[in-house]
């Protein structure tokens, strides 16, 4: 999830208590380490009307160099 003031909150599974706030500097090795363990993994991205185009595109851009091909955003 992307709220409006950029804070990336990360969460596995349904469940809510797997939730944590990620920085995104830190979002390329999550990624990494989550795909390493399950390969079949999709990332779904939850998205604040009010984000910035610019955190959306630095987003992208880690899945893009993540090789993360099992996306979406809502």
């Amino acid at each position: 999830t992307v709220g409006q003031d950029g804070q990336l909150v990360f969460q596995e599974g349904l469940s809510s208590m797997d939730a944590s706030i990620v920085d995104i500097k830190d979002l390329r090795s999550l990624i990494l380490t989550k795909r390493a363990a399950n390969s079949k993994l999709r990332m779904a991205i939850k998205a604040d009307k009010g984000v910035s185009y610019g955190t959306m595109s630095d987003i992208m851009k880690i899945l893009q160099e993540t090789n993360t091909t099992r996306d979406s955003i809502a």
